[in-house]
């Protein structure tokens, strides 16, 4: 599996087999590799409490060397747009996931409409609200709720209150 921490809150670190020994804030995004396999934990820092995402999803090369990346990400940059912080291309802007999919996260102000763009060939996107309240097309979704889209190649979303967002952009097939 491709497996994606995305720190909401919170400090932890992150421990596994390949030596890496590494500290995990709310401006990290990591990802594994899990391949032929790995042992790895994570664990809590400090005495704030943690919350993070943890997405799995399945890689397009099986059986490949683990591997393991982190990168952090400043929240002024994803304001009133989406910040890539996964993607299937290689950069120092982003972490690398072994699929055709992307991760991106957005954080914009009340009464913005946020539109999103993508080659919806085999793919589809799926957006969860981290916080805040916004709508797409007739449906609303608040903290926590989340919507699955395809057949579309533009999605306008509109945020009713301050609103953070994850969007996943994947294949539909993984085949």
């Amino acid at each position: 599996m491709e497996i994606i921490s995305v720190m909401l809150q919170g400090k932890m670190n992150h421990k596994d087999s390949m030596g890496y020994n590494t500290y995990v804030d709310e401006t990290s995004v990591q990802i594994m590799s899990a391949g032929k396999g790995l042992y790895h934990e994570e664990y809590c820092v400090g005495d704030e409490d943690v919350n993070f995402l943890q997405i799995w999803i399945q890689p397009k090369s099986q059986n490949i060397s683990p591997r393991y990346q982190q990168r952090n990400f400043k929240k002024e940059d994803r304001k009133n747009k989406f910040q890539t912080v996964i993607s299937n291309k290689e950069g120092v802007a982003h972490c690398w996931i072994n699929q055709n999919a992307k991760i991106k996260i957005g954080h914009s102000e009340a009464g913005q409409q946020v539109n999103y763009n993508f080659e919806n060939i085999n793919k589809c996107v799926y957006i969860f609200v981290i916080k805040g309240t916004i709508s797409i097309e007739n449906e609303t979704l608040n903290t926590r709720d989340a919507i699955g889209i395809w057949d579309t190649n533009l999605i306008e979303i509109n945020l009713s209150i301050d609103s953070e967002i994850l969007l996943i952009e994947t294949v539909i097939n993984q085949k």
